[in-house]
């Protein structure tokens, strides 16, 4: 069994009309993350959709993909955090903690307001299937960067196939 997760505890506060993943971009007027989800379940091969939310967003994810979407088991893990000392939850690090206890089966850890193309997900999954691991989707790292204005970033050092530390680097620009 192979999940897709997707991270969407992050507020957009920079985006100012609300969380990106609800911005309209696909046909139909789908939305950025109906749209990266649908690419994910494409191929066929993910049994279960895991969202890691907020208190303040969660409801917004249920309206579209309530608890099953396409056939698919939709769970939702909450990123906690100290309300009194922080108006939003950390980032990378912490959202994949979240999931401990949470989830069984390999996943594909996303962002939920990238566009993948659906490549990535079969690529993804051709990897976890040569082992029990979990992948970390990506985009190239400068189609992550805008051309101007500046950006934070989780950059994952992997030495011999493992994962040695995840920092987060500030202000990143082109």
């Amino acid at each position: 069994m192979v999940a897709i997760v997707f991270m969407v505890a992050g507020m957009s506060s920079r985006f100012k009309s609300g969380p990106k993943q609800f911005a309209k971009v696909g046909p139909n007027g789908k939305s950025l993350i109906e749209y990266s989800v649908d690419q994910a379940l494409k191929n066929g091969k993910f049994n279960k959709i895991y969202f890691i939310t907020n208190f303040k967003t969660e409801y917004l994810f249920k309206d579209i993909f309530g608890d099953n979407y396409k056939d698919h088991d939709v769970m939702y893990v909450e990123q906690k955090y100290d309300k009194a000392k922080r108006i939003r939850p950390w980032g990378t690090t912490d959202a994949l903690c979240s999931l401990i206890g949470h989830i069984d089966e390999c996943f594909i850890l996303l962002n939920g307001d990238d566009i993948y193309g659906e490549s990535t997900f079969e690529i993804g999954y051709n990897m976890m299937s040569k082992g029990n691991t979990n992948i970390i989707g990506g985009v190239p790292f400068l189609n992550s960067v805008p051309e101007n204005g500046k950006v934070n970033r989780g950059i994952i050092n992997i030495e011999d196939n493992v994962v040695r530390n995840i920092k987060e680097e500030l202000n990143i620009s082109r």
